[in-house]
């Protein structure tokens, strides 16, 4: 008896479905079998994977990313008072005055493009316990207040917790993200910046442990918290400091008071994030520069190029009254900025009025961290002096009329020098031509000015014994062959040999340093390069003599560390050289938190050339098993600077199931042997036997498939259905 149709139909679908379930099964054979067989790339694969989550997963619980100034940015603010620190009566007229001020300097800053505003709650809320119970120091850390769990955090939750909906917290959502973006507390108490009392509140920008529930689904992680208790507007500087650092702004002096045995004044008067903001006895700061400007999203400025031949003259209106800076591009990330500083508006209190020029480097390490202005010699924004006395450098002074340009002076290639990072000098000089109440006008020398580009290691560089100094010169139409080019090296007035190797894009000038340079010493060495007749391009480069540097790493060094109680990690780096090696050591990022700062440390190096770093690891609390820490290891000496990307893993909590039964331990292993016994239950599950259900659908399709039959040969010739009717 032939086979029905329908029993062909499904032994041809049971065929294919035993042909899909081998090429599935077969395919995660395969994969097992290259993880296996490959569990390096496997591992790197996994791990790319894992750490793109981890910055997702790091990207969405950021708990304080400072959201920059809006054009309509509303604030909440609640005052405060304590038992021992009750508001007196005209405590609310006082807040209204510095509310106010701050309005008209938020306004005056970005030139009248954001507005901001403040809703001010009714009443002064009470705080449950007294100043001290938030603000005491304690082993020269700030705030840490009286108790557990005490600090000025503690004070905003309990606030917040008292006022509860009294406030339209939507309000301040600036960015429709469910998050409050602002948050202003005015407290009746003096400051510790003010008092120098180690039990009172510093003002603060600052993060609340974890983020806070608010009504209608809103939550708050942040908060700004500074001091009313003076008569006047003399705190009126300190507050919009620390509101400057919610929208971006870092502090642009040495927050750390001694950083590598110098201590340095940053831009000192001249901006509000510096020691401007106790101009005029903090009543008046001066205005953010336009650097800070540009960190809160504000860019007062337009790009000036010193070589097109259109802009040899230019005038800069004064900053206060709405002029804008100019900024000038030295190399990568790395500018001049122009501004006219007047005695006007804000910036009335400052010591004079000329052009200020600063220089800007938005490469620098720890810009995230605040601490982009802790070195002169490697900051985010530093002024070039006028009068060249170096005095904010050197932490002598705070600013003064003589570091503003006037009628006269010269900077750039000429006067006044301006170097990068790299230590070459600029091809442009700048003259004032005239400095007053209408701006400053600026001649640009395009006849001083060189075509010749170089290229080279960010200065101070480090040297081992054995190295050479490496400068790139550029092809262009002014050198374009080897007869066009000419240079001339000095270390200490001795004139250097060098090498000239022809390479793709020019030439490789090789400086070589044996005889000059040995560990622990440093030189200057001045470098000047000419392309046939034009002006020569300059450099001075500092070399840093050193027995071991740390080579580059591109990706983390993972050391292990104990979540609960200190301990001491070493971490091994890969380097060049023999011998101990002196460095200053400074950690950025989350690992911060958990590192006991060790300014100084020898750095023994290895037979491999590998060096040790031997870090203190404090969990405090902030630990806990199964972490990780990311961090980068600032490496200085010398002014030469290395970073080092570490990661810091604490211990399983307890023992993995696949120890325990003595399964694959590596990510790599354990991928290989889950797709091995996936492909063994694909190839299962198709070959399993029919169950009773299907056997029973099975009889029921064959006797529907019989009925019909049955009833088409009682239908008429041609009909194959039959009426309602």
């Amino acid at each position: 008896m032939n086979q029905r149709p329908l029993d062909l139909i499904r032994a041809k679908e049971h065929l294919d479905l035993m042909r899909a379930t081998w090429v599935f099964a077969s395919l995660l054979f395969g994969a097992a079998t290259f993880v296996h067989l490959n569990p390096s790339f496997s591992e790197q694969a996994i791990e790319s994977l894992v750490d793109s989550a981890l910055s997702q997963e790091q990207d969405e619980a950021d708990l304080w990313s400072a959201l920059p100034l809006q054009e309509k940015d509303t604030w909440p603010v609640i005052m405060v008072d304590f038992v021992d620190a009750a508001a007196p009566s005209q405590f609310n007229e006082r807040v209204d005055r510095l509310l106010n001020s701050a309005e008209d300097y938020l306004y005056q800053a970005s030139n009248g493009t954001a507005e901001l505003s403040f809703m001010l709650h009714p009443s002064v809320v009470r705080a449950p316990s007294s100043v001290s119970a938030y603000g005491q120091n304690s082993m020269g850390v700030r705030d840490v207040g009286a108790g557990d769990d005490r600090g000025p955090a503690e004070l905003v939750e309990e606030v917040l917790g008292l006022i509860g909906s009294e406030v339209n917290w939507s309000a301040s959502d600036l960015d429709d993200d469910g998050t409050v973006d602002r948050l202003l507390i005015i407290h009746a108490s003096k400051g510790e910046e003010s008092s120098g009392r180690s039990s009172d509140i510093w003002s603060h920008y600052g993060p609340l442990e974890s983020p806070y529930s608010l009504p209608d689904d809103m939550s708050i992680d942040s908060y700004v918290i500074a001091s009313g208790g003076l008569t006047g507007l003399e705190n009126l500087g300190t507050m919009v400091h620390e509101m400057l650092h919610m929208m971006g702004a870092i502090d642009l002096y040495d927050v750390h008071g001694m950083h590598d045995g110098s201590d340095w004044s940053g831009v000192g008067v001249f901006d509000i994030m510096a020691s401007g903001n106790w101009n005029d006895r903090g009543r008046t700061p001066s205005l953010p520069t336009s650097a800070t400007m540009s960190l809160v999203g504000q860019e007062r400025y337009w790009r000036l190029d010193p070589l097109a031949p259109a802009t040899s003259q230019v005038l800069i209106s004064p900053w206060s009254e709405g002029g804008d800076a100019i900024q000038i591009r030295l190399s990568d990330r790395e500018y001049v900025h122009l501004e006219h500083r007047s005695q006007t508006g804000f910036d009335s209190a400052l010591p004079g009025s000329g052009l200020l020029v600063l220089q800007r480097d938005d490469l620098i390490i720890g810009l995230e961290d605040n601490g982009g202005n802790l070195d002169p010699d490697y900051s985010f924004l530093s002024v070039v002096e006028a009068d060249g006395d170096r005095g904010l450098e050197r932490g002598v002074d705070e600013g003064k009329q003589s570091d503003l340009f006037t009628e006269g002076d010269v900077f750039g290639a000429e006067g006044i020098f301006i170097h990068d990072r790299r230590g070459f000098l600029v091809p442009w000089v700048i003259e004032v031509l005239s400095s007053n109440a209408s701006g400053t006008l600026i001649q640009i020398n395009t006849s001083l000015s060189s075509p010749v580009v170089l290229d080279g290691s960010t200065t101070p560089i480090g040297l081992i014994p054995g190295d050479s100094v490496n400068i790139d010169v550029l092809q262009n139409d002014a050198c374009s062959t080897d007869s066009d080019l000419s240079a001339t090296i000095q270390t200490n007035g001795v004139s250097n040999e060098f090498t000239t190797v022809a390479t793709s894009t020019g030439w490789l000038l090789s400086i070589p340093t044996d005889g000059l340079l040995s560990p622990g010493t440093s030189i200057e060495t001045n470098i000047e390069v000419r392309c046939q007749n034009y002006p020569s391009r300059r450099a001075s480069l500092d070399l840093v003599g050193l027995s071991w540097r740390p080579l580059p790493v591109t990706e983390s060094i993972v050391f292990h560390a104990a979540s609960t109680v200190p301990s001491f990690s070493t971490i091994t780096v890969p380097g060049d050289g023999v011998g101990s090696q002196l460095y200053h050591v400074q950690v950025l990022g989350a690992l911060a938190r958990v590192t006991n700062p060790n300014d100084s440390l020898i750095i023994e190096s290895s037979s491999n050339e590998s060096g040790d770093i031997v870090l203190e690891i404090v969990p405090d609390g902030l630990l806990t098993p199964n972490m990780i820490a990311e961090g980068i290891l600032l490496l200085e000496q010398g002014g030469a600077r290395y970073e080092i990307p570490v990661r810091l893993e604490t211990e399983r909590p307890v023992e993995s199931v696949s120890s325990a039964f003595g399964l694959p331990e590596s990510n790599a292993g354990r991928l290989s042997l889950m797709l091995l016994l996936m492909g063994f239950w694909v190839l299962l599950a198709g070959m399993r036997p029919r169950t009773n259900e299907q056997a029973d659908a099975e009889m029921m399709i064959d006797t529907f498939e019989g009925i019909d039959e049955s009833v088409h040969r009682l239908l008429p010739s041609g009909e194959d259905h039959i009426d309602d009717a």
